[in-house]
């Protein structure tokens, strides 16, 4: 939590990552067909593809990563990698806050992370979803989250367009802080 204002990817607008992206409070949208499947996010127009055949390893990390899905019955299963760990190249061994972050208290993943998404049908309007995320060089076993997620009901319901603005939150209410971060001064 130190490090909120230099290291969490969202301070910076950069695209959340997987799965922070599917639990953030912005709604999403799925798209599918028989052979394709692509999410849209609210949050900062992130999008994602998965790929129905295997793509193979990704050539570059990015912050939404490779996603490989596959039917396990009736549940859409995604397997994720590729995912960018900032920073960790240049301080390999310094794991403290390397690596993207999966929410904004600080629990981080390193450039090893691998997610497993499972998404199953429960009924008409919504979702069951699972997470498990494995990353050897930052936690000492593989872990999961789950949790619901409804379709949104309301008449002509869509994604908005959203304007990430960095450090919108600092600037409006950081004087509220307990301890307030230095104010930057304006260069004339």
């Amino acid at each position: 939590m130190a490090n909120w204002s230099t290291r969490d990817q969202e301070v910076f607008c950069y695209l959340p990552g997987v799965p922070r992206a599917t639990y953030m409070p912005q709604p999403f949208q799925l798209f599918h067909s028989e052979n394709a499947v692509f999410i849209a996010y609210q949050y900062a127009g992130a999008v994602r593809d998965i790929y129905m055949e295997d793509p193979k390893p990704s050539q570059v990390d990015s912050w939404m990563g490779t996603s490989y899905g596959r039917w396990e019955g009736d549940t859409l299963v995604v397997d994720v990698s590729g995912l960018l760990a900032k920073d960790c190249a240049e301080r390999e061994g310094d794991m403290p806050g390397c690596g993207g972050w999966l929410d904004r208290s600080g629990n981080h993943y390193s450039n090893q992370l691998q997610v497993e998404e499972r998404y199953t049908l429960v009924g008409p309007n919504h979702l069951h979803y699972e997470a498990t995320l494995t990353d050897p060089m930052t936690y000492t076993e593989p872990w999961t989250i789950e949790m619901p997620l409804y379709r949104r009901m309301e008449p002509n319901a869509r994604l908005m367009d959203f304007r990430c603005v960095e450090f919108v939150e600092e600037l409006m209410y950081g004087e509220y802080r307990r301890n307030p971060l230095p104010r930057m001064k304006l260069v004339d």
